[in-house]
């Protein structure tokens, strides 16, 4: 199976020198790749998947079509759930250690190689050939870094807002997502976060 996602669009940022990036938000990139296909009822699945020893990946599967796509960050990415269509097999999921996945407990396996080796084993277990990725933050880097490791597997790359080449690059106001973006399940992450953060200060 060859798959074959979102050959149309041109709205996926790339790695330029200094960072730049030409993304125009996530609510704007959701919305010209939905504009691809119109949208269509797709099943829902949701589960584990063990992508390593320990590593348990919460996901949600939509579709079983031919095209697949696969998008970490689900627990802050709810909108991307609007790719959801019957020619595409859409993968969302938590990285390990957020969200529903299961908790790890050496920081030694909380790496960006990790999250890589994650995006093949879910790959692998899904039983795509092939696939489109897409990263938003430092989840383009990482996907851009799969890429590299797994170029035949990849069909097409999304960076939204990816972590810059240097650090303290500035994004313009109107490519920069605030927390109205968040799903109730995001924002109650959030805010657990900066209360854990607050704790430990």
């Amino acid at each position: 199976m060859k798959n074959r996602v979102i050959r149309r669009s041109r709205t996926s940022s790339s790695l330029r020198a200094g960072g730049e990036t030409s993304a125009p938000g996530v609510i704007g990139v959701v919305l010209a790749l939905a504009a691809l296909a119109p949208s269509g009822a797709c099943g829902q699945e949701t589960g584990y998947v063990e992508t390593a020893p320990g590593v348990s990946i919460y996901f949600e599967k939509h579709g079983s079509g031919d095209q697949a796509v696969l998008i970490p960050n689900r627990l802050f990415m709810p909108e991307m759930r609007d790719l959801a269509h019957p020619d595409r097999t859409l993968i969302l999921y938590d990285m390990r250690n957020r969200g529903r996945s299961g908790r790890v407990e050496n920081p030694a396996d909380l790496t960006i190689g990790a999250d890589v080796s994650d995006m093949e084993a879910l790959r692998d277990h899904f039983g795509f050939e092939r696939m489109s990725l897409v990263g938003y933050s430092y989840l383009g880097l990482a996907v851009a870094l799969y890429a590299t490791r797994y170029p035949d597997r990849v069909e097409r790359l999304v960076q939204i807002g990816p972590v810059p080449r240097e650090f303290g690059t500035a994004y313009p106001a109107d490519q920069t997502a605030g927390m109205s973006t968040l799903s109730p399940e995001g924002l109650a992450a959030a805010d657990a976060w900066r209360a854990a953060r607050d704790a430990a200060t």
